[in-house]
């Protein structure tokens, strides 16, 4: 299971995640290999937490991309993260 989690420092008008991909190693580059969920949000909030699973195929490595994203007073930020890649079993 992989528990993704976003914060502000106060409740924002709109918190959360803009695209989360499952990715795999294509001759040395990271590729989408699946798009989980695009453009879930929580408003008013100050957290953000999504939890899933993922099966892949055995031998094949993996990692996760996420695009998070917060929006406040007219203003917005966007964070790119990627997790450590690991194979499946």
């Amino acid at each position: 299971m992989h528990s993704l989690v976003a914060g502000a420092t106060r409740i924002v008008d709109k918190l959360g995640i803009k695209t989360l991909e499952i990715q795999t190693k294509v001759n040395g580059y990271w590729r989408k290999h699946e798009t989980i969920i695009k453009d879930y949000y929580k408003y008013d909030a100050a957290t953000f937490i999504f939890d899933f699973y993922y099966y892949g195929n055995p031998g094949t490595e993996y990692r996760t991309y996420v695009e998070f994203y917060v929006e406040d007073d007219g203003g917005s930020e966007t964070k790119i993260a990627t997790s450590l890649p690991k194979t499946a079993e």
